[in-house]
């Protein structure tokens, strides 16, 4: 329901109006005589309009100046009702003040649609101001993301150009250029990685984040996913995986998956010391198969784990660790389309755990045999 604010000078018509609007209205009719300091206290964001009398704007003018300045650029309506024998008064610098005028005998029906006309238009005014702070959200945060991803390109593109002019000085030594191919690789590993991470943040930045469901046998798909881990990482990492075992094939979009626990991998991994255990543990509850992660790292402060799903977020004492602040943004929206919920619980120099459920029917696959 909308806020009027009434300012009228003679009681009998601040009474008349007041009765008339109270139906479809909240209402705050002040007296000038008496609440002249709580009036000059009022602000316009607390109204949708006002309506005043000739005497209150004569009154009040530098203050309903002010207020209109103040509530730009968002549209905030004042109507001036007078008499209309004094319709002459109004000038050229009334319109600076006052939006709409109306004149006295008035029907209440026509001060009712006059009203409403005055608050659509507030309304898609407030509705622009929030579209615009949006797109100036989203041309900041554009902004913020070819930044971030050109620093953190940089440094595996310097290594590839480095290690690639250090081959060809050294090609007869074999074991200086399988270390090198091997740097290659991981530097070429992690720029697919940052361009996989750009592309899943822009479809789901824009609602085109696929979800395309299919059978899933996760012991393969584990083992591989685990395997392909350590072969990116320069220094093998100490990654455990843990699998019940009878582990039935599970309806999951595997794409996005691989988004889930890659990301929370190399996090866990990241934030960790080379000689820290990490386990990927998975096991099934009725209607859903649980992946859980967890390492022994640096852990999340408290003061920043509200957060820390929100894109280009990093924790306080991950900021010399490189990284885009895109990883948990993406798991979030993968687990999202899903269906899932994502927790964590975590303490600063002891370690995190990641839990992901996701709803997954067990496939029960019949073979149809063809007999020819």
């Amino acid at each position: 329901m909308s806020r009027l604010l009434l300012l009228f000078q003679q009681k009998e018509n601040r009474r008349l109006l007041s009765q008339w609007l109270a139906e479809n209205y909240q209402l705050v009719a002040p007296s000038l005589d008496t609440d002249s300091e709580a009036i000059s206290a009022l602000s316009a964001s607390d109204f949708d309009l006002c309506i005043l009398d000739g005497t209150a704007f004569s009154q009040l003018e530098p203050w309903l100046k002010n207020q209109r300045q103040a509530a730009e650029p968002v549209f905030w309506p004042c109507v001036l009702l007078i008499a209309r024998s004094d319709v002459n008064l109004a000038t050229r610098q009334l319109w600076q003040s006052v939006d709409d005028l109306l004149t006295t005998p008035l029907e209440k029906i026509e001060l009712q649609a006059r009203l409403e006309v005055l608050l659509r238009a507030r309304q898609f005014s407030r509705q622009l101001q929030q579209a615009n702070l949006e797109l100036q959200q989203a041309d900041e945060m554009k902004s913020r993301f070819v930044s971030i991803l050109t620093h953190e390109f940089r440094n595996p593109l310097n290594v590839v150009s480095g290690f690639v002019q250090l081959l060809e000085r050294s090609q007869n030594d074999p074991a200086k250029q399988a270390f090198m191919l091997q740097r290659i690789r991981h530097s070429i590993g992690k720029l697919n990685e940052l361009v996989e991470g750009a592309l899943v943040y822009s479809r789901a930045d824009v609602g085109k984040l696929k979800f395309e469901p299919g059978i899933c046998h996760l012991t393969e798909f584990c083992q591989q996913l685990v395997a392909d881990f350590k072969l990116s990482c320069s220094t093998p990492p100490h990654l455990y995986l843990e699998l019940p075992e009878a582990v039935p094939p599970v309806y999951l979009d595997e794409t996005l998956l691989h988004h889930i626990l890659s990301n929370l991998l190399s996090n866990a991994v990241k934030y960790s010391s080379p000689e820290s255990p990490v386990h990927l543990r998975v096991h099934f509850q009725p209607n859903q198969v649980v992946f859980e992660i967890q390492d022994q790292g640096i852990g999340i402060p408290l003061i920043d784990q509200p957060d820390l799903f929100e894109s280009f977020h990093r924790a306080s004492n991950a900021k010399e660790i490189a990284g885009t602040g895109l990883g948990l943004s993406i798991v979030k929206q993968c687990v999202d389309r899903h269906g899932g919920q994502i927790t964590f619980e975590s303490q600063p120099d002891v370690g995190t755990l990641f839990t992901v459920c996701l709803p997954a029917a067990y496939e029960q696959i019949d073979f149809d045999f063809q007999h020819h």
